[in-house]
């Protein structure tokens, strides 16, 4: 039998693909090593690890959380725009929102939460926006959880009507390649909190109850102290003008070694975490100084390091 050229070209490819189909019948891939080194999947530079955080709001105004200032942990990372709702504690539904979390790259955060008041106060046919900015730092790191579960918790109660409450939506996210500063030095300062499980979950005054034949101030206070932070903490109220100047102190029994009117005790962490749901601390009407809006900084400061782990800023009130 006589062949062209281009059959027998054809032929020899035929025989090669028949081959090649057989030789994959016989074998599979994991029947064969040819001493190929390993590849590693190297991420390409300027890629950047992400860590969750979560929010819960034990005060009654749900809020939408985001990114004040964010000091990166590696450069080239983008400025993290995200946001989450963040239901209010009294509002309808679960404790808290499942969605209340953000997914950020590793560094330092100081957050923004902001809600829309029900009220239009300047009258420009809109309702008033309204923005606080949290002076506590949370650092996020290679240590912490990548599970929302685990993940590091930011506990903030935010009411309507707070007081250091500012006028306007939430600034434009902010990105510092420095090292994290101070927030301004002028009274009341916030530290950062230590621990995500020592908190303050919620304070609530009681106004002119007799107790020991004076007419006094009671402060209730809903809280939560991990071993880690401390064995022994103080529980401090101290007071302040409406214009975030110290009171000063009317009484040696109710004044701090400041000289600010303060009232004061201790909490024993017996356990891993322990809760106190109605610690009370009381001073008496006339051991304050009379003024209208004054307010109380409620602390826990653990006792042998001198750490502040939680504060809450009381609802104001007026002493006549």
């Amino acid at each position: 039998m006589f062949m062209s050229k281009r059959q027998k070209t054809l032929l020899r490819l035929f025989l090669i693909l028949s081959a090649l189909f057989i030789m994959a019948d016989i074998c599979d891939d994991d029947d064969w090593d040819f001493g190929l080194p390993a590849v590693e999947t190297v991420p390409p530079s300027g890629s950047y690890i992400e860590k969750p955080i979560v929010f819960v709001n034990n005060g009654s105004q749900t809020v939408t959380a985001s990114v004040a200032t964010f000091f990166p942990e590696v450069i080239n990372v983008p400025t993290p725009m995200q946001t989450t709702v963040v239901a209010a504690i009294g509002s309808p539904g679960l404790h808290t929102n499942p969605s209340a979390s953000l997914l950020l790259p590793l560094g330092t955060y100081l957050f923004c939460y902001e809600w829309q008041s029900e009220f239009d106060e300047n009258q420009d046919g809109y309702f008033d926006i309204y923005h606080i900015v949290d002076t506590r730092t949370y650092t996020l790191d290679v240590n912490d959880s990548d599970s929302f579960e685990l993940a590091e918790t930011v506990y903030i109660a935010i009411h309507a009507d707070d007081y250091n409450r500012n006028a306007g939506e939430c600034p434009t996210p902010q990105i510092n390649t420095g090292l994290p500063t101070a927030a301004p030095a002028a009274p009341p300062t916030t530290a950062p909190v230590m621990a995500s499980r020592t908190a303050i979950n919620n304070v609530w005054l009681e106004h002119n109850v007799e107790y020991e034949g004076r007419t006094s101030l009671f402060i209730h206070i809903d809280f939560q102290i991990d071993q880690v932070d401390a064995q022994n903490a103080w529980i401090v109220a101290g007071f302040w003008y409406a214009n975030g100047s110290p009171m000063d102190g009317v009484e040696a029994t109710f004044t701090m070694d400041s000289g600010q009117a303060a009232t004061w005790g201790e909490a024993y962490v017996e356990f891993e975490v322990t809760y106190w749901d109605d610690y009370i601390l009381y001073i008496p009407a006339d051991a304050l100084r009379t003024g209208e809006g004054i307010y109380a900084t409620v602390e826990i400061w653990d006792q042998a390091s001198g750490a502040l782990l939680a504060q809450w800023f009381t609802e104001s009130f007026d002493v006549y």
